[in-house]
């Protein structure tokens, strides 16, 4: 009998030191075990705002103009020393931000036209010189103006940006390079583009 009482005691009194026992951690699950993170893949940063603006972006805006081909989901236009490429690049890169200004030329009164200034560079604008697509400094004279003034066509995917000077000759890209371009077929996608706002 007594033999049995000290059992009793014994279990009862690892009972209590049981409950007292500080109780197992586990690591936290890491943000990259889970099944979808929803991050886009390598290679294609998502925008600053997800959503396309919608009509002519306004006028003192910033914003990333983003290539709407499929394939080359998130490149945007980027100043390359001096030079505008399409290239997927991260939301925050400054080489691809632009500041929506009144048009230089000061506009034909007829369409909606508007002046990109490269947001870092208070001087350099997006204009065409020889076909292709250039950040240059302002030089202030008329040719210009005309050249750093695109006119914007909505359309049901995005916006087009035609030239002032050649009112069907738009802003596209070609292997990756930037150009002024007319045409129909692959042209139109590739002339085709989201606006987001970067602010």
């Amino acid at each position: 009998m007594g033999r049995i009482v000290a059992v009793v005691l014994c279990l009862a009194a690892l009972a209590a030191c049981g409950s007292n026992a500080p109780r197992p951690t586990y690591p936290a699950a890491s943000p990259s075990a889970s099944v979808h993170s929803g991050e886009p893949s390598a290679g294609a940063p998502a925008p600053a705002d997800p959503s396309p603006g919608k009509g002519v972006p306004a006028v003192g805006s910033t914003i990333l103009l983003m290539a709407t081909t499929a394939g080359n989901e998130y490149h945007y236009i980027t100043n390359r020393d001096g030079e505008a490429w399409i290239e997927a690049v991260a939301d925050d890169d400054p080489d691809a931000r632009f500041l929506v200004e009144a048009p230089l030329n000061g506009g034909d009164g007829k369409r909606r036209c508007v002046s990109l200034r490269a947001a870092e560079l208070p001087v350099r604008y997006l204009r065409h010189r020889n076909s292709e697509v250039f950040v240059d400094a302002q030089t202030g004279d008329e040719l210009f103006r005309n050249d750093a003034t695109w006119c914007v066509d909505v359309v049901a995917t995005g916006i087009r940006l035609a030239t002032a000077a050649f009112p069907d000759t738009y802003l596209r890209h070609s292997a990756y390079r930037l150009r002024i371009d007319s045409g129909g077929g692959p042209f139109v996608d590739d002339s085709t583009w989201s606006w987001l706002s970067a602010a």
